[in-house]
């Protein structure tokens, strides 16, 4: 298993324990929340989301549907491993 690999396994395993969490609790409202302004100009950043859709990409999945499957703990370890 090459880098690469490894880091998507833990984004993936981390944005499942985040779907999990409480909604009070901070992981899970900086992962939904959303904040207001505009960004700077030029080419915007990566965003830790954006890997994550990307990652979710590589296993046909959209970010809702992702987030669906994650609530079941077993089921979302046996997709992402």
């Amino acid at each position: 298993m090459d880098i690469v690999e490894v880091l998507r396994l833990r984004r993936l395993t981390y944005f499942g324990h985040c779907t999990r969490m409480d909604p009070s609790s901070y992981p899970h409202t900086l992962l939904y929340g959303h904040t207001d302004g505009a960004r700077s100009r030029g080419r915007p950043r990566k965003r830790w989301i954006d890997n994550v859709k990307e990652d979710c990409a590589t296993l046909q999945l959209t970010l809702p549907g992702a987030d669906r499957l994650a609530k079941d703990r077993s089921g979302w370890r046996s997709l992402i491993h």
